[in-house]
């Protein structure tokens, strides 16, 4: 080891650090916004994976005001690992946390780590359009 590769280690750690953590940053791609503009959900297009006939992604749903959970727990979005299935139109939440703040930052509120049950996706909906926007990423 030579003098004048001793400061490049701290400077290549710390570059691979900020690095890293740009890398898990979502690339948010607004899906649709409510009516009333208090709701809005996002998908994270490069976190599709087809498995089958189905998508797995990253989504998020973002809150103009806070959702309260029960007493002083609120949060104001939620990101989940969602799965559709684009052949029957089906889907469900494979997994999902409650963040403090808008887009999936803050702390975490709530969590859940199990899958939810498989539901049909009613067109029209916010879910039918990110089961849209999932399938033509398959």
């Amino acid at each position: 080891m030579t003098l004048h590769s001793m400061p490049t280690r701290p400077l290549l750690a710390a570059l691979f650090l900020t690095l890293a953590s740009t890398c898990v940053q979502a690339d948010w791609v607004r899906i649709t916004t409510s009516e009333d503009s208090k709701v809005s959900t996002y998908a994270d297009p490069d976190t599709a994976r087809t498995i089958g006939t189905r998508v797995q992604l990253m989504t998020l749903t973002d809150y103009r005001d806070a959702q309260v959970i029960s007493g002083e727990q609120k949060f104001n979005s939620v990101t989940m690992q969602d799965e559709f299935n684009c052949n029957d139109g089906t889907g469900r939440h494979m997994n999902l946390s409650a963040m403090s703040d808008n887009m999936g930052k803050g702390t975490t509120v709530a969590a859940e780590t199990k899958p939810a049950p498989v539901r049909l996706i009613r067109e029209a909906t916010a879910d039918g359009e990110m089961l849209r926007f999932a399938c033509t990423r398959k």
